[in-house]
């Protein structure tokens, strides 16, 4: 069923059904930096809810990047998480090499 339906059964038990749908403009913020790219409309209507996505190949960079800077102060999170060291780099230093 559609999305209003889904938004009735979160308002009746956000544990059994802990989110709502998205409307097209949320979904397509959801996405914005996954490899995921909408394909055609969102149809969303009383019965029905249809969001086609297809996933987008991650774009390679023409050549090795190698950067060097002062490192930031960051949350002191990334290394645990990951299990290997990091670092945190300004991006205002690099604004060149990070330009698309």
């Amino acid at each position: 069923l559609g999305r209003a339906f889904v938004a009735s059964l979160h308002k009746q038990d956000d544990v059994f059904t802990p989110q709502e749908m998205p409307d097209a403009s949320s979904l397509g913020e959801m996405v914005r930096f996954l490899p995921l790219e909408l394909e055609g409309a969102v149809v969303d209507e009383e019965e029905l809810y249809l969001a086609t996505m297809e996933r987008t190949p991650h774009a390679v960079l023409p050549e090795t990047v190698f950067l060097r800077g002062p490192v930031a102060e960051g949350y002191g999170r990334g290394g645990k998480k990951l299990g290997v060291p990091t670092a945190n780099l300004p991006q205002s230093q690099f604004s060149s090499q990070l330009e698309g």
